[in-house]
C-alpha cells in the first residue's frame, strides 16, 4: 500500500508527535508499504528556532516531501495562501492509496492535506494527537468556514481523553481510539536502580515549554521533598524555550542542588538515565497519551502523574504507579513512595516483569485496519 503520512511538524524537530511519526513510518515501511511523509517542517535545524532538534535517520523506503511555504514565527505552522495549492500539488504527484493526517494544535498543513485528499478523491484518515482544550472552539469555527467535518474519511484520537473532545466537535461521527506505539522490550534496562537506596531518584522527560507545566512539576518536587526521609533528586531531560525560567524557578524553590537539567538526549541516553532512576514524574494535564511515561514504565520505573490526562488510559493506580487529579495529590503520592520503599519496590518489580499491553505489532495492525476501512468507505 502507498501511504502518505501528513503532519505540520516532523524531524529534525524533536517531540512526541515527531518521533512517533518517524517510528510509524519506519514500522510501516518494514512491512513492505511505500511511505511518504509530507510536512511543512524545514530540513534545516537552524530554522527551528529554540525548539530542540536532532538529526535522526529514516529508512530508505520513507520519502519526505517538505512543502516550501512561509511559516509563522513561533508557531512554526503556515497560514499562507500557497499552502493549499502546494498540498494538492504534492498529493497529486504521490497519489497514495490513503492519506493519514497527524493533527496537533494549529495543524494548518493537516487541514490543507485533508482538503487536498478530498478534492482528489483519496481516502483520508486523521488522528488528533493533542488535548485540544479551548482550541476545539477554533476548529468548530474553521469547520463553519470550510466544512472539514463533512469530508469523508476516518477520524481517530490517541486516547479516550482526546476522543471525547473530538466527539464534541463531531457529534454523530465515529471517533476511533488509535494509540501510539512503543517497543516495551527495547526500553528494559539491564540493572535497575535499587529502591532501597537512601536517595529517591526521580526523572522526567519533556519538551520545556509552558504547556508541559514544568513549574508545577518543580513545585510538586519541592513539596514532596520536605516530607520524604532522605534526599530526593530530579533529572529533567529535554530542552525548549522555558528552560531558563525553569532553572530560575528551581533556584528560587531551593532546589538548585536537587535538580539536574540535561538538555536534549538520545533515546539510548534516556534509557540509560531511566536505569538510574526510581520514579518518572509528570504533572502535565494536557498530556494526550503519555508516551514518555509509558517508556519509563517499560524500563521498570514507577510512574507518578496527573490522572486527569491521557496517562489515565495507560495505567492503574497502585499497580504501575500512583496518580492524582491535582498537583497537591501528586506531591502526596511522590512523598508516599519516598517514605514507603516496599511499595516502591513492588511497583518497580511489576513494571519490570510485566510488559505493558502496547507494542508496535498491535499498533500497526490497528492502523492498517483503519486505512482499509477508509478505502472501503
Amino acid at each position: 500500500m502507498k501511504i502518505a503520512l501528513w503532519s505540520d511538524w516532523f524531524l529534525p524537530r524533536l517531540g512526541g508527535l515527531e518521533l512517533q511519526l518517524r517510528d510509524l513510518a519506519t514500522e510501516l515501511a518494514a512491512r513492505g508499504h511505500e511511505i511518504h511523509v509530507i510536512t511543512t517542517t524545514p530540513a534545516d535545524p537552524a530554522r527551528q528556532g529554540r525548539l530542540q532538534t536532532a538529526q535522526v535517520t529514516l529508512p530508505d523506503a520513507v520519502t519526505v516531501h517538505r512543502l516550501d511555504v512561509p511559516l509563522v514565527p513561533g508557531l512554526h505552522a503556515s497560514v499562507s495562501r500557497r499552502l493549499a495549492p502546494a498540498a494538492r500539488d504534492v498529493l497529486a504527484r504521490v497519489m497514495p492509496d490513503v492519506v493519514h493526517g497527524h493533527a496537533s494544535i494549529g495543524s494548518t498543513a493537516v487541514l490543507a492535506g485533508g482538503w487536498a485528499a478530498h478534492s482528489l478523491g483519496v481516502p483520508n484518515v486523521v488522528t488528533f494527537h493533542s488535548v485540544l482544550g479551548a482550541f476545539r472552539h477554533i476548529l468548530k469555527a474553521v469547520d463553519l468556514a470550510v466544512g472539514w467535518s463533512r469530508w469523508p474519511g476516518e477520524v481517530a484520537a490517541v486516547s479516550e481523553v482526546v476522543a471525547r473532545e473530538v466527539r464534541w466537535m463531531l457529534p454523530g461521527r465515529a471517533v476511533h481510539v488509535l494509540g501510539n506505539g512503543v517497543d516495551p522490550a527495547w526500553w528494559r534496562v539491564g540493572t535497575p536502580a535499587d529502591p532501597r537506596q537512601p536517595e529517591l531518584r526521580v526523572i522526567t522527560v519533556m519538551r520545556l515549554q509552558p504547556r508541559k507545566r514544568g513549574r508545577a512539576l518543580l513545585g510538586v518536587l519541592a513539596s514532596a521533598r520536605q516530607r520524604t526521609p532522605g534526599p530526593v533528586h530530579l533529572t529533567v531531560v529535554g530542552d525548549g524555550p522555558a528552560r531558563g525560567a525553569l532553572e530560575a524557578t528551581a533556584r528560587r524553590l531551593g532546589l538548585a542542588d536537587a535538580v539536574t537539567f540535561t538538555g536534549t538526549r538520545s533515546r539510548e541516553e534516556i534509557r540509560c538515565l531511566f536505569g538510574g532512576a526510581h520514579v518518572f514524574l509528570q504533572t502535565s494535564v494536557q498530556e494526550s497519551f503519555g508516551l514518555a511515561a509509558l517508556e519509563a514504565r517499560s524500563a521498570g520505573l514507577a510512574v507518578v502523574a496527573r490522572a486527569d490526562s491521557g496517562v489515565g488510559d495507560l495505567f492503574h493506580h497502585g499497580r504501575e504507579g500512583l496518580f492524582a487529579r491535582a498537583d497537591a495529590g501528586v506531591a502526596d503520592e511522590l512523598a508516599r513512595l519516598g517514605g514507603d520503599r516496599s511499595l516502591l519496590a513492588r511497583i518497580m518489580a511489576h513494571n519490570r516483569t510485566v510488559l505493558p499491553d502496547v507494542c508496535w505489532e498491535r499498533t500497526v495492525s490497528r492502523h492498517l485496519r483503519l486505512y482499509e476501512r477508509a478505502r472501503s468507505g
